[in-house]
């Protein structure tokens, strides 16, 4: 019993393990779907942008981003650098662009308590 407990071990351990080659870096090459998908996004930031509800304060975007940045991995920033915007609304809600804009409500903001719950917001 012993010898088939221990054979079905080795081979549970050998299931666990793989030979793919580790992946470094993330450049990637989009295809033409996706490059269609980054060109709505980058006119739907235009949109937003444009329409006057990003809450304007420098101060408080670089203090978001840091957060963001430091749960980061550097290789993704520089595949897709992210940058967090505010919005100014009361709801609970947050959202980000397929080209790494992040937008944040003021609604969802207001109800932090700490930075340890801003960082799993921005880390999901």
């Amino acid at each position: 019993m012993r010898r088939l407990v221990g054979t079905v071990a080795l081979a549970a351990t050998g299931c666990v393990t793989t030979a793919l080659a580790a992946r470094h870096g993330l450049r990637f090459r989009l295809e033409d779907d996706e490059r269609s998908l980054w060109r709505q996004a980058e006119e739907a930031e235009e949109q937003f942008e444009s329409g006057g509800v990003v809450y304007p304060d420098a101060d408080l975007e670089a203090y978001l981003n840091d957060v963001a940045r430091r749960l980061e991995p550097p290789e993704a920033l520089a595949a897709i650098p992210f940058r967090i915007r505010v919005v100014r609304n009361p709801y609970l809600n947050a959202f980000t662009l397929p080209n790494g804009r992040i937008y944040l409500h003021t609604g969802m903001l207001a109800r932090m308590e700490n930075e340890a719950q801003l960082a799993t917001l921005l880390g999901q």
